[in-house]
């Protein structure tokens, strides 16, 4: 059972230490929803749907989400939020293998595979607390701790290689993972819940009254303990037949390795987000960001149209473009690259009341 004593007692304490700065405040429900994905070789619709039959080589494949809604005294917040996160980086002959496996078409013969796939995936949902506070008129600090209870996960590699020929195939593979359901094996588990922590940090620097500055460092420092998880090693291998020096027959097992429980840490990767935003001969505004999570990069434009106050376009070195509108306490924005049936790049938020700035 996740410790909800703990995080009211928790939240009653940092309302306590504040209340000088919340006396007099009006109490302001906020909410929003996040959720960015992209992927090199698939469109975003197959990784949910299943797989169809565009595919384009690539290595690198991530999504996120977050749905988070609760209250705001002054200075201080207060709510619930849910998260899902999947990341994934492989080689280029692993995903084409895995598009082919699961659409059912041939595997051509002739070629080397090399094999590669990191994986690091998880669900959860906790409460999360946020301060923000002013050391300078021009600055202004936001920090957002979270108390996460995980309830899925799945964290490890695969590596190796296979050969294939008109009628065989030659190959080997290791691989060692962490798993809350096992997907490969069909090992029986039972519920594992994981606890751990979070903290996002926001900073604006309105640097003058053209130029202002926001840095967004999410998850900047977590970790996720799973007591007792299942995880497993394993050795595969096609060359299962050899003599020994005295010329006896050797038949070797396709697969050894090892099925256990063990205390595991899980680390989310950290995502910075850089932007300016700046107004530029009194007439243009114009923004860009810089965007670092893991391995991925990306560098996102914007342009804010005098005439439609609250509008915004954007491009992303990706190929994306999209569409943001701000009205009151509302702000929306989408970013694709394609179509939704096609795009491998979808970013969609929604908030409405809140400085988080996500």
């Amino acid at each position: 059972m996740y410790p909800w004593s703990v995080v009211l007692r928790s939240a009653l304490f940092l309302l306590l230490l504040c209340q000088s700065r919340i006396a007099g405040s009006e109490i302001q429900p906020y909410a929003l929803l996040w959720a960015e994905s992209h992927s090199d070789a698939f469109p975003v619709h197959d990784l949910v749907w299943g797989m169809g039959r565009d595919f384009r080589p690539g290595e690198q494949h991530l999504g996120f989400g977050r749905a988070e809604a609760g209250v705001r005294y002054g200075d201080v917040s207060v709510g619930a939020l849910y998260r899902y996160e999947v990341y994934a980086r492989s080689s280029r002959s692993a995903s084409e293998l895995i598009w082919r496996s699961e659409t059912d078409r041939d595997i051509p013969a002739g070629r080397r595979w090399p094999l590669r796939l990191d994986i690091n995936q998880v669900s959860m949902r906790g409460v999360a607390f946020g301060y923000t506070f002013s050391p300078t008129p021009s600055l202004t600090l936001t920090s957002h701790f979270q108390l996460l209870n995980a309830t899925e996960m799945i964290d490890g590699q695969v590596s190796g290689g296979i050969d294939t020929y008109e009628e065989d195939y030659q190959g080997q593979a290791h691989l060692s993972y962490f798993y809350t359901r096992d997907a490969l094996w069909d090992r029986p588990t039972k519920r594992r819940r994981g606890r751990g922590a979070a903290l996002d940090l926001h900073a604006l620097w309105q640097i003058n009254p053209q130029h202002r500055l926001r840095l967004r460092l999410l998850d900047g420092l977590n970790g996720i303990y799973w007591r007792d998880m299942y995880y497993t090693t394993a050795d595969l291998t096609s060359d299962r037949v050899a003599y020994d020096d005295d010329g006896q027959l050797n038949v070797r097992a396709a697969m050894t390795g090892y099925e256990g429980n063990r205390h595991y840490w899980q680390r989310l990767p950290v995502k910075a987000f850089l932007h300016w935003q700046g107004t530029l001969a009194e007439r243009y505004t114009l923004g860009a960001e810089l965007v670092w999570i893991d391995r991925y990069r990306d560098v996102r434009l914007y342009y804010y149209p005098a005439r439609w106050p609250g509008l915004h376009f954007s491009a992303t070195r990706h190929g994306s473009v999209g569409l943001g509108y701000r009205a009151g306490r509302l702000s929306t924005a989408l970013q694709m690259d394609d179509t939704p049936h096609q795009a491998r790049a979808i970013s969609l938020s929604v908030s409405w009341q809140t400085t988080l700035g996500l």
